[in-house]
């Protein structure tokens, strides 16, 4: 995991953080591996634009994110995402304008904003069958659904 240092974070109030900004690429970070928690508290959401323009190259996330804001990791060159099962929300563009070529969802009930996965070329969406990943791959002429079922 990165340093906690990397991350600006929010308290929630609930034992949960909000993560709000990131300064890892400050030094030339282009790999972020997002703990799942920071100062004991559990990260459940990432802030809309926190990773976007980071030149980030991969990113893990952690089991226990709920929240991907909109905006998030766009304009970077990320060519694969995992998203974990604990994921509940993906913002409006939050994976927007990169190299994706594979990404893993292994959410069965994902709320995706508009274009969550634009700009990025032909992708491959693997989640399970019947779930909002599949209605989702179906609506976009970029992403071709692959069962993981």
């Amino acid at each position: 995991f990165l340093s906690p240092s990397y991350f600006g974070y929010r308290n929630n109030g609930d034992g949960t953080a909000t993560i709000t900004s990131y300064n890892g690429y400050v030094t030339g970070n282009q790999h972020a591996i997002i703990p799942p928690k920071i100062n004991g508290l559990k990260v459940t959401a990432i802030n809309p634009n926190v990773f976007a323009s980071t030149n980030l190259r991969s990113v893990v996330l952690p089991e226990g994110l709920e929240t991907i804001g909109f905006r998030a990791f766009q304009y970077n060159q990320l060519t694969e995402v995992s998203i974990p099962k604990s994921v509940k929300e993906i913002g409006l563009l939050a994976f927007g304008d990169n190299s994706l070529s594979d990404i893993y969802v292994y959410s069965k009930n994902v709320t995706y904003g508009n274009d969550v996965f634009a700009n990025n070329g032909q992708v491959n969406l693997f989640g399970y069958r019947g779930t909002s990943s599949q209605l989702y791959s179906n609506l976009h002429y970029y992403l071709q659904f692959r069962a993981l079922d």
